[in-house]
């Protein structure tokens, strides 16, 4: 619970950042749409991660239910929108496949 707020809060911060940046002319198109998706994953790594380090048994399928969470709340604009796309989906597999994979990487973690 709390950390998936803490994901979305740090979410909304750093894209909110990068926006004024973007705004304003500082970076241009490829490199705020890259650091958007950069951003998103490496936050969700690391919440998952941070997840993981507090689950005892079976990470992988912590880090999976995180994801489905996250994937549930951005698919919820994404109907509203009606912008589904082959690209969205791609995007919902980066966000599962992140979120699996950091809590699986808190296994090492622990082990040291």
């Amino acid at each position: 619970g709390t950390r998936l707020f803490y994901n979305i809060l740090e979410l909304i911060i750093l894209l909110f950042f990068i926006t004024i940046l973007y705004y304003f002319n500082i970076i241009n198109d490829g490199t705020y749409s890259a650091l958007k998706l950069i951003i998103l994953l490496l936050s969700i790594f690391i919440n998952s991660f941070i997840l993981g380090l507090n689950t005892n048994n079976k990470k992988y399928i912590e880090g999976i239910k995180y994801g489905i969470i996250l994937i549930i709340l951005l698919f919820i604009p994404t109907i509203i929108l009606n912008s589904f796309k082959m690209k969205v989906f791609i995007y919902y597999l980066l966000i599962i496949i992140t979120s699996m994979f950091g809590s699986m990487f808190s296994i090492i973690k622990k082990k040291k």
